[in-house]
């Protein structure tokens, strides 16, 4: 498999090899400092597997390297890696096709599962759907979320609302499949980090 890093920071680029080991035994790493470079590296290597590129670059920036690729190269996925969570950010390099978009402070073995999802031809963009969309869920499981914010068991959370325990259970069963998490701790920290519950 070949894979290509273009990220102006050599520590984290070496930081991403390690991490991008744990996707398979034959890995050849591609490395650019720069979009600019990165160019005559693609042109190089177009059987190039998987692309992942910083946003945020001296020069014209990780977008132009997602242009470039999407005009010449619309075979090869491409993933930005950026500290940037801005929903425009992300709004932006979905419209222009990158395949995902990930998050400089996530942690390794989330990293690389969200690789294969992108290798296998699916997309990954955490929060293009959750920043401030009230579509994400019915009104009912925007209350029991908030309640599970606060804190509350399912116990409380019937009492509060007036509905018995088994129906808030069947509520907290789709709010985890909604927030692909597993738990009450996972569910009230994505959805603070992600603003899910802003503008209620």
């Amino acid at each position: 498999m070949k894979i290509m890093v273009v990220d102006d920071h050599i520590l984290f680029r070496d930081g991403l090899k390690y991490v991008l080991d744990a996707l398979g035994d034959d890995i050849s790493i591609l490395e650019a400092g720069s979009s600019d470079a990165s160019i005559p590296l693609l042109k190089a290597n177009p059987d190039i597997d998987l692309l992942l590129v910083d946003l945020n670059m001296p020069g014209k920036g990780g977008l132009a390297v997602l242009k470039e690729c999407r005009t010449k190269y619309s075979m090869i996925p491409v993933v930005i890696v950026s500290a940037s969570k801005r929903k425009q950010d992300i709004q932006q390099a979905m419209n222009m096709g990158a395949m995902g978009y990930i998050s400089k402070d996530i942690n390794s073995r989330l990293m690389i599962n969200i690789l294969q999802l992108v290798l296998s031809g699916g997309l990954y963009f955490p929060q293009i759907v959750s920043s401030d969309d009230k579509a994400l869920f019915t009104p009912r499981q925007r209350d029991v979320l908030e309640l599970i914010v606060e804190g509350c068991s399912n116990k409380v959370i019937a009492a509060k609302m007036s509905i018995s325990e088994a129906t808030i259970k069947m509520h907290v069963t789709a709010i985890f499949k909604i927030l692909e998490v597993t738990n009450r701790t996972q569910a009230a920290m994505t959805t603070k980090e992600n603003g899910l519950l802003l503008g209620n």
